[in-house]
């Protein structure tokens, strides 16, 4: 399965996290930090956290999605959880 999914259309790129990697803390901070560029909607399933940013004012959503990936991994550093 894509890990990044995207609807231009709906102007909305879906993110899928492996919940035995990434730290829902993370994904969470990342989208309130985000939340100038796109609105995020996070839910969470037992294997993975899917979370969708929607935006108009972002015209590559492909880009939106990387960056956000690339974010939380940073935030992550930080924390020195990778």
């Amino acid at each position: 399965m894509e890990r990044i999914v995207i609807d231009s259309e709906k102007g909305e790129v879906q993110l899928r996290f492996n919940n035995d990697f990434y730290t829902r803390e993370s994904i969470e901070e990342a989208a309130k930090d985000f939340s100038e560029v796109c609105e995020a909607k996070i839910e969470v399933n037992e294997n993975e956290t899917i979370v969708k940013l929607k935006t108009d004012s972002y015209d590559d959503l492909e880009k939106l999605g990387y960056e956000f990936f690339n974010y939380v991994l940073g935030l992550m550093k930080n924390r020195a959880e990778v």
